[in-house]
């Protein structure tokens, strides 16, 4: 595709997120569609200010789901709406010729991210979920050691010997 095909087709997909309205339960399933079919060059590296729109709605479309099964009770289909923003987050972070402060919003959000789902983990009450508490930190720190212990701020926090 092209940079024209690709800015209307992030273009038409903003006019449909932008009209629903997932406080009416006949917006859920259309929600659910726009969350999974969003177009590709949202999640690639970010140089426009539509992409970076694109992905503020994408963001928002997955917390008004989860907060939508959340609070209908289903907290499993909550937690993998949940997961599913955390995991593309992460390819968002670890794009090739990704801007470097795109990167370190996508750490700063992911590190938010993270302490969310364990709060979210903490909260219910079988071993089930406080062994999945435990695999996301094993899996944020293996994730954050991939990306070379950056610091939000700071870049590389360790210095390689030499």
């Amino acid at each position: 595709m092209n940079d024209i095909e690709n800015k209307h087709n992030v273009d038409c997909w903003l006019k449909s997120v932008s009209k629903l309205d997932l406080k009416l339960k006949s917006d859920i399933n259309p929600a659910i569609q726009l969350l999974n079919g969003a177009p590709p060059v949202i999640f690639g590296p970010v140089i426009t200010e539509t992409q970076n729109e694109a992905i503020a709605y994408w963001l928002e479309l997955c917390q008004q789901l989860v907060n939508f099964y959340q609070n209908n009770g289903d907290y499993e289909l909550a937690f993998r709406y949940k997961q599913f923003c955390y995991s593309k987050l992460q390819a968002l972070a670890i794009a090739p010729q990704q801007d470097a402060a795109i990167k370190r919003w996508c750490i700063k959000k992911l590190e938010i991210m993270v302490i969310n789902m364990l709060e979210f983990c903490q909260q219910q009450s079988t071993v089930v979920w406080q062994n999945e508490s435990q695999q996301l930190i094993d899996a944020h720190v293996h994730f954050m050691q991939s990306m070379n212990h950056q610091n939000l701020s700071l870049g590389s926090v360790f210095v390689a010997p030499q």
